[in-house]
C-alpha cells in the first residue's frame, strides 16, 4: 500500500512526469486487483478514476467510480469526480456528440450539487464543510457551462448569479465564472453586457 501512496505523491508533484504516471498506474492495477478488501479501496478507486480522467479514459474513470459504494466514506469525492468526469466527456468528444454528451452531464451534474449540498447542511466538520462548499459552487459553474453548450444562455446567468461573493475565498473559480458570464451575454447578442462583466 506505501508504494502506491509514494506513487500518487510523486505522481501529484510531477503530473508530467512519465515515470511517475507509468508507476502509479502499475501500483494501482496491483492494488485494486489483489487487494480488494482493503480499508484504503475506494481511496484507490478514486486514484485511478483521476488517473483515467487525466488521460481522457472516460469509461475506465466512470467504471472505477460505479465501485464506491453508496456506504463509502469517499462517497461524495465519487460523486463530485462522476460530475466533472461527465462534463469533461462532453467538452473533449467530437462536436457532433457534444450535445447529448451534455444533455446526459446535466442531470448528473445537477444530482451532484444536491447531494453535496445535502452532505455539507449535515456535517459539523469545518474543513470538510468548506471543501464540499467549493465544490459546490464548481458544480454549479460546470452546470452553468453545460446549460450554454445546449443554447440556453440564459438560465447559464441564472445559475452563476452571485457567484463572486459566494465563491470570493476561490479566484478560480471566480475567473471561470466570469468566463461563462461573457460567453453567455456574446451568445445573446449582447456585446456591451459582455464589456461591463470585464470592467466590473
Amino acid at each position: 500500500y506505501l508504494g502506491v501512496a509514494i506513487a500518487a505523491e510523486q505522481r501529484r508533484l510531477h503530473p508530467d512526469d512519465e515515470r511517475a504516471r507509468t508507476a502509479l498506474a502499475r501500483g494501482l492495477d496491483v492494488a485494486l486487483a489483489d487487494f480488494p478488501n482493503q480499508r484504503t479501496i475506494d481511496q484507490w478507486r478514486l486514484i485511478a478514476s483521476q488517473l483515467a480522467l487525466d488521460e481522457n479514459r472516460f469509461d475506465d474513470a466512470e467504471r472505477m467510480l460505479k465501485q464506491v459504494p453508496e456506504a463509502s466514506a469517499r462517497r461524495m469525492d465519487a460523486v463530485y469526480l462522476r460530475a466533472v468526469t461527465a462534463h469533461r466527456r462532453a467538452t473533449v468528444e467530437p462536436e457532433s456528440r457534444q450535445r447529448p454528451l451534455n444533455e446526459a452531464a446535466l442531470p448528473i451534474i445537477e444530482g451532484a450539487a444536491l447531494l453535496l449540498g445535502g452532505a455539507m447542511a449535515n456535517t459539523d466538520d469545518a474543513a470538510l464543510k468548506g471543501q464540499l462548499a467549493g465544490r459546490v459552487l464548481m458544480l454549479h459553474v460546470l452546470r452553468a457551462q453545460t446549460l450554454l453548450a445546449l443554447d440556453r444562455p440564459q438560465e447559464a446567468l441564472d445559475v452563476l448569479e452571485g457567484m463572486e461573493k459566494a465563491a470570493k475565498s476561490d479566484p478560480q473559480i471566480v475567473a471561470e465564472a466570469l468566463r461563462v458570464r461573457i460567453e453567455c451575454h456574446q451568445a445573446m447578442g449582447q456585446p456591451e453586457q459582455a464589456i461591463d462583466e470585464i470592467e466590473r
